[in-house]
């Protein structure tokens, strides 16, 4: 038998806010966790030892979603930071489970070529990547033993202490002699806490045990924000969905599955509760942990991969059958104007300080884009709230744009992504204005383009300057939704003043650039609303 191990305990802090939420080991690359292309590259009949400590919870709830064919032992790692912690602990947690030849896989260690034969012991070694120090990594001494390029290891060194011609041991190496391998890591002491793996060969190796040198063609250190950045541009992205970063929350493809996270785990209950209130509508879950959900992919394509009026004008057609309407008590429609009251009202300001708190320096009052518009807080101060309240109650998506919409392949229906947990603690209807609000802000800026840097904000003398690109045929759809609210009776002053509110609220929940330019565009398109309105 022949296992492999793959340690997740540590906090992954060279990876900043990113671990933040989640475990370094689930941290995007590409439109997947890190782990799961280690997982894609083991046989399913090799017993996986995972090491759990911090954020482990979720790991081990991810693993078992996505992987439920695989098989997993999981072992649990009391003191994962802080003096006495250290990847030899986690090895060390790990023996029992590791009483035959394995593997060991740091959980940060991605390449592109298939696992090295599997048939002596050996250290998987690469070149220094470009722009990276050689103190920065654990190095590996080896000299040829033959003419067809074998090379036997001579030593492995900690970090600072390499020598000329030595390589970055890349975190990868074979056990098969893994009763020495243990007899050297337990009699280290504190060393070997610190050094881990890496303290165990070097024990082996001075008892006269033999390793081969194995040099990976490829290596991604995505435990460094370097490594991460060099790995999502090249591991391959199949999907067309674009997903703008939000710290606590991740979307994950794998195979035929997607799966949603979010350190929130009320927000994954309400989001499962609501999926079966919307079934037939969006996708059907397959399974839900604490703070994951999953459901099977739909063959389709997103609204947002070719935008036009033409789609968007049966989407509206289809959207009718969607958007059921719901007669509602006095006393129900005294609690639905207090939640419309609470969702537009109280959240934007709870929001807008959010962003105020984030980034104090920031402008918040002077011009923008050379035009002088007041203050947020007096333009918050002139919105008609009561109207706002005043909403139509339907049954409701709560986040639809063109991302989140996707027609089915080969029919002319579609399926909703990425639905509302609820509406102000309402789950069987909402307002509609905010849906069409919604539709109307994926108009406005397209995440393709925002994905890809096309925009910009700077801070000037007076204010603010913001730009960023648009999409013909988005525009060409928002005429067509101007259209469509005229044609039902619908008031576009209500949808463009909840169009700004959406970007203010939005605007605390993204990364600092992204954040700054909806702000400034909401508050720019809040006082143009307010102007239509008088």
């Amino acid at each position: 038998m022949i296992k492999v191990f793959i340690p997740c305990a540590g906090t992954g802090s060279r990876l900043g806010h990113k671990t933040t939420f989640l475990n370094k080991a689930l941290v995007s690359v590409g439109l997947k966790p890190a782990i799961s292309y280690l997982i894609d590259k083991i046989p399913k009949h090799f017993p996986i030892v995972i090491a759990l400590g911090y954020k482990g919870d979720t790991l081990k709830d991810f693993l078992q979603l996505a992987y439920p064919d695989n098989i997993f032992e999981f072992v649990w790692v009391s003191k994962f930071e802080g003096q006495g912690s250290g990847i030899g602990l986690s090895t060390l947690v790990a023996e029992n489970n590791l009483q035959c030849p394995f593997v060991f896989w740091t959980c940060d260690t991605l390449f592109l070529e298939p696992l090295p034969q599997l048939d002596e012991n050996w250290v998987a070694c690469h070149s220094l990547p470009k722009g990276r120090d050689l103190n920065e990594f654990r190095c590996v001494a080896a000299k040829p033993i033959n003419d067809l390029g074998v090379e036997r290891v001579m030593g492995i060194f900690n970090k600072g202490q390499h020598q000329q011609d030595q390589q970055p041991y890349v975190g990868l190496l074979f056990i098969k002699d893994y009763q020495s391998f243990f007899t050297g890591l337990k009699d280290g002491g504190a060393a070997a806490i610190d050094q881990g793996e890496a303290y165990g060969v070097a024990e082996m190796l001075k008892r006269g045990d033999q390793f081969i040198k194995k040099e990976m063609k490829t290596w991604f250190d995505t435990g460094s924000l370097i490594g991460l950045k060099e790995a999502n541009e090249i591991f391959p992205v199949d999907e067309p969905a674009v997903i703008l970063e939000k710290y606590n929350e991740a979307i994950w493809f794998l195979n035929e599955m997607v799966i949603k996270f979010s350190d929130d785990a009320s927000f994954i209950k309400k989001r499962v509760e609501r999926a079966e209130i919307l079934k037939g509508f969006v996708p059907e879950l397959i399974s839900s942990k604490k703070n994951l959900y999953a459901y099977r992919k739909v063959k389709g394509e997103v609204l947002s991969r070719n935008p036009s009026v033409t789609e968007f004008k049966n989407l509206l057609t289809w959207l009718q059958s969607f958007w059921k309407k719901f007669t509602l008590t006095e006393s129900q429609m005294v609690k639905f104007q207090k939640a419309c009251d609470h969702f537009y009202r109280l959240k934007t300001l709870a929001r807008v300080q959010k962003f105020h708190d984030l980034y104090p320096s920031f402008p918040r009052e002077g011009h923008l884009n050379g035009i002088k518009v007041l203050p947020v807080d007096q333009l918050l101060s002139k919105v008609p709230w009561a109207q706002l309240a005043d909403g139509i109650a339907m049954r409701i998506h709560g986040d639809l744009h063109f991302e989140n919409i996707l027609r089915v392949a080969d029919s002319r229906q579609f399926v909703l992504l990425d639905w509302r947990q609820d509406f102000a603690g309402l789950d069987q209807y909402g307002d509609l204005y905010y849906d069409l609000a919604k539709l109307n802000h994926g108009f406005v800026v397209d995440h393709h383009l925002i994905e890809k840097g096309q925009y910009k904000v700077d801070v000037v003398e007076n204010g603010v300057q913001f730009d960023f690109a648009i999409i013909p045929e988005l525009q060409k759809c928002q005429e067509s939704l101007k259209n469509f609210v005229a044609n039902q009776g619908y008031s576009q002053h209500k949808v463009n003043l909840l169009t700004a509110l959406i970007f203010l609220n939005s605007a605390p929940l993204h990364h600092e650039s992204y954040a700054k330019l909806i702000y400034s565009l909401g508050r720019k398109m809040l006082a143009d609303a307010l102007v239509e309105m008088t």
